[in-house]
């Protein structure tokens, strides 16, 4: 059989197939977890032919194997047989850590016509543009095989029409790189939404939570690596780290920053604030999760246009507004309801708090954590828009204050009512001993 050479490539998937690749880490891949992503594909390949042969299409390349397949398919009826085989297999497969989405585009990859991939760009694209809803049973989670593959039936359908924006699934794929692009083009938000879902995605992986949209849309940006998973955290761990607080006094800084949002390390230099400022963010969050961790250094020179928002540099000699990190973080956890966010702030006091909070000083209260008290900001958004903000319920804040340093500035009533004050001093007691001992 002779086939032509394509003038275009548009019709090929786009994504980077590392998006594809499944094989964990050996201390965390299971005896069966290979076979079970196995089956997905040895599945989805019978369920093709299934579709085929239902269909009465026919392949001149078709295996001895694929034929028989093909045959007992249309003596039995075999596509409900073969979809059931295959939900089975999938949701099986949705037990493997690294899977979740990612495996949608294992499948596009394998099959390009016949499977969508699910990827976070063109699911944005599939609910935003084509107005279709992906059903989750869980927020975050993944969508089991049963709702994939109506997905995929109600999108096949919808490809018919002519005045519909795609046709295919390789072109959906195309056409949502270039809607995710386009979006998230010059502003500094969107890119804060992609490095949350790239985080806490990479692509839904379990044992994290969903992190996770990309960069820009070209092949080199959508490399994913996958990650280990988030160890849990708690308490015991930050005794076991080397903390020289009892137990007790931890559990009481963590209640305190449950009910404040917001908590205070204070004290001289080398009682710990720092290291013990990112533990109790880990305990607060139940995982040992850098991603949902953000930390930022407070000095004279700091303002709220670095905190918050204000202009920057483009790279061709205008300046556009960007976010700053604190608005990257809420940005990250509205995204992600489910979880818990925290900034880190070290030498809280050696800028100015109010002024680099501006605004953002009222919100972080813990009774005005909800969309009623939204503000505006003193700028508007990297498109112009002046929409109210608030901060989420699921955003901590974390700060740790050096009390020895002269040069400090002094920190205002409207700041300490909103933070809980805990105080650090040096430990050399039995903890310490056992410590020191044990090196």
């Amino acid at each position: 059989m002779t086939e032509f050479v394509p003038s275009s490539f548009e019709g090929i998937p786009v994504l980077n197939n590392q998006r594809s690749w499944f094989f964990n880490y050996a201390a965390y891949r299971k005896s069966g977890d290979i076979d079970r992503l196995w089956e997905v594909f040895v599945a989805a390949a019978r369920l093709v032919v299934a579709w085929k042969a239902a269909a009465g299409i026919t392949d001149d390349m078709q295996s001895a194997a694929e034929a028989a397949v093909q045959d007992r398919c249309v003596s039995d009826g075999g596509v409900r047989s073969a979809r059931d085989t295959f939900v089975r297999a999938y949701d099986e497969a949705m037990e493997v850590w690294g899977t979740a989405w990612n495996l949608t585009t294992g499948l596009f990859w394998a099959h390009p016509w016949d499977f969508p991939s699910l990827d976070s760009h063109s699911r944005l694209y599939i609910q935003e543009r084509l107005g279709q809803k992906i059903l989750t049973q869980k927020k975050g989670s993944p969508c089991d095989g049963a709702t994939y593959l109506a997905l995929r039936e109600q999108l096949t359908v919808l490809f018919s029409g002519e005045s519909y924006p795609v046709h295919s699934f390789p072109a959906l794929s195309l056409e949502a790189g270039r809607y995710s692009s386009a979006l998230t083009a010059g502003s500094a938000t969107g890119r804060a939404l992609e490095l949350c879902m790239a985080d806490g995605e990479q692509e839904q992986l379990h044992g994290t939570d969903d992190a996770g949209c990309q960069g820009s849309t070209d092949g080199a940006d959508e490399t994913v690596q996958l990650v280990r998973p988030a160890l849990p955290y708690a308490v015991q761990d930050i005794l076991d780290d080397g903390c020289f607080l009892d137990e007790a006094a931890v559990e009481r800084m963590l209640k305190r920053l449950r009910e404040k949002k917001n908590l205070i390390l204070q004290g001289p230099p080398g009682t710990g604030k720092t290291w013990l400022a990112k533990r109790l963010a880990f305990a607060l969050m139940g995982q040992k999760d850098e991603g949902r961790v953000r930390a930022v250094q407070f000095h004279p020179n700091l303002s709220y246009e670095d905190f918050v928002r204000g202009w920057r540099p483009a790279g061709d000699g205008r300046l556009q507004l960007a976010d700053g990190v604190f608005m990257q973080a809420i940005a990250a956890a509205q995204m992600r309801p489910d979880a818990r966010f925290v900034v880190l702030i070290e030498e809280i006091n050696r800028g100015n708090p109010a002024q680099i909070f501006g605004e953002l000083l009222t919100l972080i209260e813990a009774s005005k954590r909800n969309p009623s008290e939204a503000l505006e900001l003193t700028y508007p958004d990297a498109d112009g828009n002046r929409q109210l903000v608030h901060v989420p319920e699921n955003l901590y804040v974390i700060g740790t204050m050096n009390l020895a340093d002269r040069s400090l500035a002094l920190v205002d009533m409207a700041l300490r009512r909103r933070f809980a004050f805990v105080a650090l001093e040096p430990k050399l007691g039995d903890a310490w001993r056992r410590w020191v001992v044990g090196q």
